[in-house]
């Protein structure tokens, strides 16, 4: 293997490594294609998932018993997301008294949504995205309002 250290990525086809940006440093085999580049990115992706934390697994295991129907599994899974929920809102700049209604609507979102998450992945990735995004509709609603309010 040869060890590249150059800045944006892009491989050609006899496996060359260039890079232009930011700084990198990769140890590719001396010919790689771009079929191996995706595998290799396909397995980084399995060594991610594969070091998740112990809440992550725990939340994840509990959204599988969910989507299998396990109502208990459910219950607890909704009350061990809202301090996670609460923690990002705040993150994102959430004034504490807009918190519960960040939290009502990623509680709502998860319930409508939670067919589509994958066992496999990372579940506070999943929930981390699904809570930011309804911050910022919570942060525009209170923009709006504010800019429509005359005290």
């Amino acid at each position: 293997m040869e060890v590249i250290q150059a800045n944006v990525i892009s491989a050609s086809e006899q496996g060359t490594l260039r890079c232009s940006g930011f700084p990198c440093s990769i140890s590719l085999p001396a010919v790689m294609g771009p079929a191996a580049w995706h595998l290799m990115s396909a397995n980084a992706m399995d060594s991610v998932s594969q070091a998740r934390s112990e809440a992550d697994a725990r939340r994840s295991a509990l959204m599988a018993a969910t989507q299998r129907g396990d109502r208990a599994a459910y219950e607890t899974l909704l009350r061990d997301c809202v301090p996670f929920i609460a923690a990002i809102a705040r993150r994102r700049g959430v004034p504490p008294d807009r918190a519960d209604d960040v939290v009502q609507e990623t509680l709502l979102t998860i319930h409508r949504a939670r067919a589509t998450y994958d066992p496999r992945r990372s579940f506070d990735a999943w929930l981390r995205v699904i809570v930011e995004r309804r911050a910022v509709d919570v942060l525009r609603q209170a923009y709006r309002h504010g800019a429509r309010e005359v005290y």
